[in-house]
């Protein structure tokens, strides 16, 4: 072969080997952010605050759990739905032999239900992953200010912050989670008093 060939195939070779080299390192090299979507339900414990009804209710969510490259933080948009349920009194100041029930001011129902979006910080590695949780969000509180009168709705903006704990079920992750919950979205409706909620919420990330 000519020497001018050979000295051609030279550079042609080297190219391909390096060429061939990226290939094989490219899907460890360059990691994919991974994503799992996940659900979750529970229940909403209702702490005491002025001008909110001390009752309970249920709450839900559903979220995409995004794991960004180079960083054991991972990013939650989370579609969720608090509540707090309706309180009542009792009132036996009245002649009959029954009484209706009477209500107090700041005993009706309350539901958020929004968009967050949620930094999830794991503290350690291992069979159970204990985690930080926190975000700001968006958010339309429905609100009685009793049983009886009608629902008010505001939007705006809330947060919300917490811990919880996963841990592997196969190829799922099994978790529980408690955060705090709160905005001001009903302080001009409701004599300037705000919405607080403790969802506590069981669920599965896929």
């Amino acid at each position: 072969m000519p020497r001018s060939l050979r000295v051609m195939r030279i550079p042609g070779t080297v190219a391909g080997a390096a060429i061939g080299g990226m290939m094989a390192l490219t899907p460890t090299a360059i990691a994919q952010p991974t994503i799992r979507p996940g659900v979750g339900a529970g229940y909403t414990i209702a702490p005491n605050n002025a001008g909110e009804s001390p009752g309970g209710s249920w709450n839900a969510e559903g979220f995409l759990l995004v794991g960004l490259r180079g960083t054991p933080i991972e990013l939650r948009p989370t579609v969720f739905s608090y509540g707090r349920g309706s309180g009542a009194t009792e009132s036996f100041n009245c002649p009959a032999q029954t009484c209706p029930s009477a209500y107090q001011n700041g005993s009706g129902a309350e539901r958020a239900t929004g968009l967050a979006l949620d930094l999830v910080i794991p503290l350690t590695h291992g069979p159970v992953i204990p985690y930080f949780i926190a975000g700001p969000a968006g958010v339309l509180v429905s609100r009685q200010a009793a049983p009886a009168l009608p629902t008010v709705h505001s939007g705006g903006l809330a947060y919300e912050l917490g811990s919880g704990a996963r841990v592997a079920v196969g190829r799922m992750f099994a978790f529980a989670e408690l955060k705090y919950f709160g905005t001001d979205v009903t302080q001009n409706q409701f004599n300037g008093h705000s919405v607080n909620m403790v969802p506590v919420t069981v669920g599965i990330t896929f």
